[in-house]
């Protein structure tokens, strides 16, 4: 019998000890899991923040790219504006200049009528 629970303690020995040992194997296990899972983590992460990174400057260089473009455009509606004012500028000096020449011609004309006034005045004068 003493035989017997020498040989049941020692199998409950030994049991135990596998038990302790695949204890600290699920504790190793489990560990090298958290280890994975946060270099996943980790990797993941990296990628998103590379991926983002990636896309911003993409947008960046549109954006850019279109603030160019609409600074051309406002340049170029410049420009046109200020070859119309410069067309207008001449338009508004040539009608001066013709207008300045018309009211000579009024003036002369107005002159000629005086003369005519006066001569038929003195013409008739001189037939009373």
């Amino acid at each position: 019998l003493d035989a017997q629970r020498t040989g049941l303690a020692a199998a409950a020995a030994a049991q135990r000890q596998r038990g302790e040992a695949a204890a600290g194997q699920l504790a190793e296990l489990a560990s090298s899991q958290e280890e994975l899972r946060s270099a996943l983590l980790r990797d993941v992460v990296g990628a998103v923040q590379e991926m983002l990174a990636t896309r911003l400057t993409a947008l960046s260089e549109s954006v850019s790219a279109g603030v160019a473009s609409a600074a051309g455009a406002c340049s170029s509606l410049a420009d046109e504006a200020d070859a119309a004012a410069a067309a207008a500028d001449g338009a508004a000096a040539d009608a001066l200049q013709r207008l300045v020449g018309a009211e000579s011609e009024v003036e002369r004309a107005h002159a000629e009528a005086g003369a005519r006034a006066d001569a038929w005045a003195g013409a008739d004068e001189a037939c009373r």
